[in-house]
């Protein structure tokens, strides 16, 4: 456009950007096929790989062999495979965690962290306090199991980003 004194005016063109849309949270974007980008896709193909070998894990568990010595061979072996299947998923799903959504995984880490410590505090045969001591000898791992049960509640709780 051209007025009298020949100043060239010049039409600025703003875009109107379309308003974004959140992404998902962790556990659903694993579903959205675009999400598996680059490195985020080796890494949600290997979770749903091992999604699958945690559920052959279970399955297997519950297959036992008749026999007395098949059974007796299953007691002490079955536990030990099923630690490890939960053990190779729960590897996986916070690997995948921390690629797909970094920010959250490392604002949660520490609360990861401390309901891991307190499942092996009170698995494991050593205690702070030893449990041939009546009622004290159980409250320090009923104490350990509330803090990990309040850990993981809080943890699971929706939090917004404002």
């Amino acid at each position: 456009m051209c007025d009298n004194n020949d100043n060239v005016k010049e039409l600025i063109v703003v875009e109107q950007s379309k308003p974004t849309v959140p992404e998902k949270a962790f556990p659903l974007c694993l579903l959205d096929k675009n999400s598996y980008v680059g490195i985020k896709g080796l890494v949600g193909i290997f979770f749903w790989v091992a999604l699958i070998y945690f559920g052959y894990g279970i399955v297997h568990f519950f297959m036992w062999d008749n026999t007395f010595w098949g059974i007796m061979w299953n007691i002490f072996t079955k536990p030990i495979y099923l630690i490890y299947h939960v053990c190779v998923f729960s590897f996986m799903y916070c690997l995948t965690w921390a690629t797909f959504d970094s920010y959250s995984f490392k604002r949660s880490l520490t609360r990861i962290i401390i309901i891991i410590a307190s499942i092996v505090y009170v698995i494991s045969p050593v205690d702070a306090i030893p449990d041939l001591t009546p009622f004290i000898g159980q409250a320090d791992d009923l104490l350990a199991l509330i803090v990990g049960i309040l850990n993981a509640i809080s943890l699971m709780k929706k939090k917004s980003i404002k």
